[in-house]
């Protein structure tokens, strides 16, 4: 692999591709989409063609423009993973494009959350806490989904219960029920017990 990079780096060097027109410029990168790293100032079409034939050369493109990452997570949300610092619009259109591509945004807001479970509710497993108004719409949709939820709150459990939702009422011990309560304090289980009662 080493000998193909300088390989390339000298038919680059000597051919100067940074003093040829756009066209030709993808015309390389067709051939060689890792080229753009030989790039100075390589133009948002030519960024784009090196990105469509392969997103890991993102890494190669100097101070991406916010189009250009826009355009990356465009082709599949799940690319928002190679971005340092993606700006809230970035993180927006990667969920537009691919719901559990929430996964790798920390600390994602209500907006971002809601918008990861619109087509997909099950997308809830993605978020690592998700809001109680989340968890809410979630269980609402459909009740067995509370098991996708890692720390579903009381008041989400409580909704289940109070819907009747069986498997719930077949385990009075939660710890077989599937639905995970052991981050629940002492009061709030006894409240629950109480609930089911």
């Amino acid at each position: 692999m080493h000998e193909r990079l300088k390989l390339l780096r000298t038919i680059l060097t000597d051919y100067d591709i940074n003093y040829r027109d756009e066209e030709i410029q993808i015309d390389i990168i067709r051939k060689h989409n890792f080229a753009i790293r030989f790039i100075l100032k390589p133009s948002i079409n030519v960024q784009k063609t090196a990105i469509a034939l392969n997103p890991k050369t993102y890494n190669h493109i100097n101070n991406p423009s916010t189009e250009i990452q826009i355009f990356l997570v465009n082709r599949n949300g799940d690319n928002i993973k190679l971005i340092n610092k993606p700006s809230t619009e970035v993180k927006m259109a990667a969920i537009r494009k691919l719901g559990r591509s929430i996964k790798y945004i920390n600390n994602p807001t209500l907006e971002m959350q809601l918008l990861a479970i619109k087509d997909l509710h099950e997308n809830v497993q993605y978020i690592k806490a998700p809001h109680e108004k989340v968890q809410l719409e979630v269980v609402r949709f459909n009740m067995k989904y509370i098991s996708y939820i890692k720390k579903p709150t009381v008041a989400v459990v409580a909704v289940v219960i109070n819907a009747g939702f069986k498997e719930i009422q077949l385990y009075k011990n939660f710890r077989y029920s599937g639905i995970k309560l052991n981050h629940l304090t002492n009061d709030e289980l006894v409240q629950l017990k109480l609930i089911m009662s």
